[in-house]
């Protein structure tokens, strides 16, 4: 049976060492290939997508039959030095068909609204305030757990809700235990949450919450073959899951243990 760790080095080797059919939960966010000091940048989608091709199949590899896999994704985006043209490529695209072409069955395009206003001094486009999960099954036999942490909590508890059912009237209160999140998640991550550590891609532990929460059980599994500072694995952990994470930076690993163990450098 494996146990919990994170391992310093490079995910595309690490993997393969994992036996096959033995991960309940992959939750992710891979290198966008923009020039990040962590990654190198690619020259078009295409080039991006050879390299991280391969790991998306060991993914798959070992991932139990009931397995999920959660794929957190933003946009690759191209400049030319000549023009400043951008060219930018929505990487749920790609992505989506490179896990179906090895059998994934997609479940929800969950968008996450982060609220960021933050960004690099593009022109004439929205600021992007969003980015997407694509959660993924391998069968159709798999964990979704509706618990009191993933449902959201309505805002009036007390108030009757008039609705059409069928053509005709219904009254129905509010449901005390909270609803469905929907494919919608509203989860603010600005650069002054307390929980940010220096990575440029970390995502909030309250997203990971309730991606480990719905799609898998205690004592399941999770792997993060990008693990960052380690909030997949430190969520992981405080839901009573087993974790298993690759970082190949040696500054982003030590944030990682800290976190792991406890240690709150922000005091």
């Amino acid at each position: 049976m494996m146990e919990s760790k994170l391992v310093l080095g490079d995910a595309f080797e690490l993997i393969k060492s994992i036996p096959d059919y033995s991960i309940d939960l992959i939750l992710t966010s891979p290198p966008y290939g923009i020039g990040k000091e962590y990654e190198s940048r690619c020259k078009s989608i295409e080039e991006y997508m050879l390299i991280y091709a391969p790991i998306c199949a060991e993914c798959v590899r070992v991932l139990k039959p009931t397995g999920a896999i959660c794929w957190e994704t933003a946009n690759w985006i191209s400049r030319d030095e000549e023009t400043g043209s951008r060219t930018i490529v929505p990487l749920e695209f790609p992505y989506f068909e490179r896990f179906r072409s090895l059998g994934m069955r997609l479940r929800n395009r969950i968008v996450w609204v982060h609220r960021t206003t933050a960004y690099n001094g593009a022109k004439k486009i929205f600021t992007p305030s969003h980015e997407t999960i694509l959660w993924m099954t391998k069968s159709d036999e798999y964990a979704f757990n509706l618990t009191e942490g993933v449902r959201i909590r309505q805002k009036d508890p007390d108030k009757i809700y008039h609705v059409l059912r069928g053509g005709h009237p219904v009254v129905r209160k509010a449901i005390p235990e909270g609803i469905d999140p929907g494919d919608v998640w509203d989860i603010p991550f600005g650069s002054k949450s307390r929980e940010r550590l220096d990575h440029p891609a970390q995502y909030p532990e309250a997203l990971c919450r309730r991606c480990i929460d719905c799609f898998s059980d205690p004592g399941d599994l999770v792997l993060d073959p990008f693990a960052g500072v380690g909030t997949t694995l430190k969520v992981a952990k405080d839901l009573g899951r087993k974790y298993l994470g690759f970082e190949k930076e040696a500054h982003y690993f030590n944030q990682a243990v800290e976190r792991l163990n406890g240690i709150d450098r922000k005091g």
